[in-house]
């Protein structure tokens, strides 16, 4: 079910969804993409300074 909606958001938004910062926590991943579409706003990963861990 998860790649079903990590296409629609790829399809919509052009790019990827951050999958890496949601391992292991697949209905969460799953519940902000569908938030992501209804609203149709990418989801913009929380960084501290622009460093990716």
């Amino acid at each position: 079910m998860l790649e079903k909606y990590l296409q629609q958001y790829v399809d919509t938004f052009g790019e990827n969804f951050p999958l890496f910062a949601f391992m292991g926590v697949e209905d969460e991943a799953i519940n902000i993409i569908k938030n992501c579409l209804t609203n149709n706003k990418p989801y913009e990963l929380e960084t501290n300074n622009k460093i990716l861990y």
